[in-house]
């Protein structure tokens, strides 16, 4: 009988065990990995297991935030709508063994788990808030400065969806070039223009849009009369 026992208390820890196994790479394989080829499963599965710890229990998506040879991933949770924001956390995780990883203070607050590592604090983990903007069917999710009214932003982006943008460059721009419209899903930030020759006073209904991540297109725009005009274009990168 003591057998017995013994062989279903076997049985039924390796059946927690594989359905614990078996839990932990759905949840992997459900993230959208952005790594390098060496990050493996045990990693994802530690860095996952942090993020748990920390409160984000549903992530979205882990990228590799900053290049070093440290690596340093961000894992963002899966966004929540309220009304028009769109809500989400990002949490930094590091090696805690590697090239260039700097050893753990004794004073510092982490979360640890195999050979990565989070720093606690108050910009980790951090609450990111976009806005979206819908044309239709379609829609955008945004950062937008804290002074960018939402409509204006909903003006701005309609107007360069659907290219109604009126051409305000300064002359010796507006007869070299038509206007190049960038392409309204790489819009990513709506920021309130600034005076360079006012200590950066912002400027009133004049509008800095970006596209890209580490580089990309920039507008300035302004809105006069319910007219979206574009007043100058570039390029940036970080």
């Amino acid at each position: 009988m003591s057998r017995q026992i013994r062989l279903r208390s076997s049985c039924a820890m390796y059946l927690a065990c594989a359905l614990f196994s078996a839990s932990v790479g759905a949840q992997v394989a459900a993230v959208e990995w952005k790594v390098p080829a060496n990050v493996g499963r045990q990693d994802r599965a530690a860095i996952l297991e942090i993020a748990r710890r920390v409160g984000i229990s549903d992530p979205r998506s882990v990228s590799v935030s900053i290049r070093s040879s440290c690596i340093l991933v961000s894992i963002e949770s899966r966004p929540v709508l309220d009304g028009n924001r769109v809500l989400s956390s990002v949490l930094g995780v590091r090696q805690f063994k590697g090239p260039e990883c700097m050893p753990v203070r004794a004073d510092a607050r982490f979360e640890q788990q195999g050979n990565w590592v989070a720093f606690l604090g108050a910009f980790n983990p951090q609450r990111r808030e976009l806005w979206r903007i819908h044309d239709g069917d379609w829609h955008i999710d945004i950062n937008l400065g804290a002074d960018v009214p939402y409509d204006d932003a909903v003006s701005i982006v309609h107007a360069i969806r659907h290219k109604q943008l009126v051409d305000r460059r300064p002359p010796s721009r507006e007869k070299s070039s038509e206007i190049r419209y960038v392409e309204p899903s790489a819009i990513r930030s709506i920021q309130t223009a600034k005076n360079a020759g006012s200590r950066g006073v912002p400027i009133p209904r004049e509008y800095e849009i970006k596209t890209g991540e580490a580089g990309g297109d920039w507008l300035t725009v302004g809105i006069r009369d319910g007219v979206v005009e574009l007043h100058n274009h570039g390029h940036w990168i970080s």
